[in-house]
């Protein structure tokens, strides 16, 4: 029933319903979405950071510069494999969280599979956490890292890269209905009526996307954050939707964190649906979520 769905959630999602991650992967487009609300008082520039080759992402920073020091590298999501700094959950997000945070926000343009497999993405994500660090407008104490679904999985990851190469590390990590463990799983047995196809990442489907990002090696340094070792990480920050397949894995994540001593949190949120912050700026319940994210960066760093 779409009485499950938050105001605004149903009529978004329509077109989305008989499509499936094949024809997505066969070149199909989903219909444009409604615009997100417009967000004043933020420039962004398009940028190549350091790296190896130089990675490209869109850098955010409020009119006059951000005065907080904060900084923040946000991933955006698309399944490995999709996934521009132009969609709502990349540039939308992004926004609100500079403008919230006055903070310098960088969204990594990560090379996505097929063409580029794992680590190429999480490479990018590191290197762009590593430049971030040296930006004049940003502290290297007050500097997080996030991501959503796909991005959720890699930011947690290169948490884990960036713990062990001794360096600079987050201070905080924050992920949205993130993929922890595709191939393990847990996920629910049934999809709910009010979620389309295209949106419910089961076992199959996400094996099928993930296993193009991993290029069938397991076993790889990395790939799996609930796999890795998990002891000296930073506080985190983990939201899910009770309408996702997603939801499961990423609960376990927070129980695996939790055995490990590390201080974390987790946001359920009700009535979305999964990739619920490419709704900001358009669905208030979207907003409400994104709000929960800025209110624990900001306490966790405040701290």
């Amino acid at each position: 029933m779409t009485d499950d769905l938050a105001p605004g959630v149903a009529p978004l999602i329509a077109h989305l319903h008989g499509r499936t991650a094949q024809d997505l992967l066969a070149g199909g487009a989903a219909d444009p979405a409604p615009p997100p609300r417009p967000v004043h008082g933020v420039v962004a520039a398009d940028v190549a950071l350091p790296g190896d080759p130089p990675v490209a992402a869109r850098r955010y920073e409020p009119t006059g510069g951000a005065g907080s020091g904060t900084g923040i590298v946000w991933v955006h999501g698309g399944a490995w494999v999709f996934g521009t700094l132009d969609d709502a959950e990349a540039d939308a997000v992004a926004r609100r969280l500079c403008d919230a945070l006055d903070a310098v926000v960088v969204s990594v343009d990560y090379r996505l599979a097929p063409r580029h497999r794992h680590p190429a993405a999480l490479d990018d994500v590191v290197a762009s956490f590593e430049a971030l660090v040296t930006d004049d407008a940003v502290e290297p104490t007050r500097t997080v890292l996030g991501g959503a679904s796909a991005g959720g999985h890699l930011a947690a990851a290169a948490s884990q890269v960036l713990r062990d190469r001794g360096g600079p590390a987050p201070a905080a990590v924050f992920l949205a209905y993130p993929a922890t463990n595709p191939p393990g799983g847990p996920y629910p047995a049934d999809r709910p009526d009010v979620v389309p196809d295209l949106l419910w990442l089961d076992r199959a489907k996400t094996n099928l996307l993930f296993g193009v990002y991993a290029d069938g090696r397991p076993e790889a340094p990395y790939l799996l954050p609930a796999g890795g070792t998990l002891t000296g990480l930073p506080p985190t920050l983990v939201t899910t939707s009770t309408l996702d397949a997603l939801e499961p894995q990423a609960l376990r994540y927070v129980e695996l964190l939790r055995r490990a001593g590390i201080e974390v949190e987790h946001h359920p949120c009700t009535g979305l649906l999964h990739g619920y912050l490419s709704m900001v700026g358009v669905v208030d319940a979207a907003d409400d979520a994104l709000a929960r994210h800025v209110a624990w960066i900001a306490t966790t760093l405040d701290r």
